[in-house]
């Protein structure tokens, strides 16, 4: 349909939305890079989105996609290179759905987080603030982009550290002494963190933890 409009000199009175839903028929394609270095050498490019290119790593990042890749991680391999400007014009002139928006935005992110990512040492709880933020396909895009460290730390995040939670939760935080309110929560998170970095391993090292970061908290607010 594209092709056509484009030699009738049309394509730039086709609706963005005719043009949103084209471009997902072209996703679902099996070669969907080869869709878009065709659609280059056709002039079609500067009409759907002046900032979207086709380049050689393309094909290459495709290639390390797995073969259950749906549409939405093959939109972030396409649009990898896109600057944080150019995907917010993209999300708002295609009025994405929420999902394809949030890759957007999350690889956006993510990819200004890629020197913190290349730090010589990171902790779990480290590599978990990093990447927590963030949903699973656009560590995924990432993942499969950056090669060899930020695909082995996203690896181990996704495949070690992301599903676990402590063995207390807030009911039992609240037996221990803390209040409802912010506390909390900081003190699930800092449990959990603990947790990541192996410095708690049982119920009773999570009790532990939280009655001793009561009592330096105690401490703290009588020194003050």
């Amino acid at each position: 349909m594209l092709d056509t409009a484009l030699s009738n000199n049309l394509l730039e009175q086709t609706t963005p939305q005719r043009i949103r839903t084209e471009v997902c028929l072209a996703l679902d394609e099996p070669d969907p890079v080869a869709v878009l270095h065709a659609a280059e050498n056709l002039g079609m490019l500067p009409h759907i989105f002046p900032a979207l290119h086709w380049h050689p790593n393309l094909a290459t990042w495709q290639q390390r996609l797995p073969p259950s890749a749906d549409a939405l991680l093959k939109m972030g391999i396409l649009t990898y290179t896109l600057s944080e400007r150019d995907r917010a014009t993209l999300i708002e002139r295609y009025r994405l759905p929420n999902d394809a928006a949030r890759l957007l935005r999350d690889v956006g992110t993510l990819h200004n987080r890629l020197p913190a990512l290349h730090q010589t040492s990171l902790s779990n709880s480290e590599l978990d603030a990093l990447l927590h933020p963030f949903g699973r396909a656009a560590l995924l895009v990432v993942r499969t982009v950056e090669q060899p460290l930020v695909d082995e730390r996203i690896t181990h995040y996704l495949n070690h550290l992301r599903d676990i939670v402590p063995l207390l939760n807030g009911h039992d935080l609240q037996a221990l002494g803390v209040p409802r309110g912010p506390l909390l929560g900081t003190l699930l998170q800092g449990l959990r963190a603990a947790r990541l970095d192996g410095q708690v391993a049982t119920h009773a090292d999570e009790e532990a933890w939280i009655r001793a970061a009561l009592d330096e908290g105690t401490r703290g607010s009588k020194e003050a």
